[in-house]
């Protein structure tokens, strides 16, 4: 009951500071009607990263270094998906306006996704050194 209402916790909290996090991406890039695929990635991508927590909170209670290690490779994934859409953003047939804006975009998104995996880490490791 306790990993469910952790797992509860974490969701709400991290939806509510990647939308934050998209926002002030959003206001920053002075972005336009395609930015709405942030927003729309925010709620899968939570359940996502709070369900790879849970079955591993589940799995490895009352050890911190394995929260500490999954959030770790978890932001590596974040930045590997940065690294390959900004890639994929310049390799396109985009004009240099453009893909100086795609590349803005996929900024939001890695700010974005790794404010998810930090704000879900800090609460699932919280939660683990509690049960300790």
């Amino acid at each position: 009951m306790r990993g469910l209402a952790t797992a509860l916790i974490a969701i709400l909290v991290s939806g509510l500071t990647s939308g934050m996090t998209a926002v002030i991406a959003a206001d920053w890039i002075r972005a336009d009607e395609t930015f709405i695929l942030i927003f729309l990635s925010i709620f899968p991508v939570t359940l996502i990263v709070a369900s790879v927590f849970l079955v591993r909170w589940a799995r490895l209670t009352g050890n911190p270094s394995a929260t500490d290690k999954i959030a770790m490779w978890m932001l590596i994934a974040v930045a590997f998906l940065f690294a390959g859409f900004s890639t994929w953003s310049f390799a396109g047939s985009y004009p240099a306006d453009t893909a100086g804006r795609e590349v803005n975009r996929c900024a939001a998104f890695a700010a974005t996704f790794a404010c998810i995996v930090l704000t879900q880490w800090l609460i699932f490791r919280r939660a683990v050194r509690a049960g300790a």
